[in-house]
């Protein structure tokens, strides 16, 4: 498996501009209730082929990962 790193990596190298890859990402403000904490990463996909391609990069890195919508369903 390889490392977090790496696969961020391979994101950002994709040079897409509707793949946007943020370190640390802080959750709390893209959530309903304005509650959550920090992911390691945040990768936010604007169109529908770039949320194929970046899942397909974090799947070939064997990376954990959740899929999430607007946050209305996070608390």
């Amino acid at each position: 498996m390889s490392s977090l790193a790496d696969t961020m990596t391979a994101l950002v190298d994709i040079g897409d501009p509707n793949l946007v890859v943020t370190p640390d990402a802080e959750f709390g403000s893209r959530t309903t209730y304005r509650v959550g904490g920090r992911a390691a990463v945040c990768v936010e996909a604007n169109s529908a082929a770039a949320l194929s391609t970046a899942l397909a990069v974090i799947e070939q890195y064997g990376v954990d990962h959740v899929t999430l919508g607007r946050g209305s369903n996070m608390l």
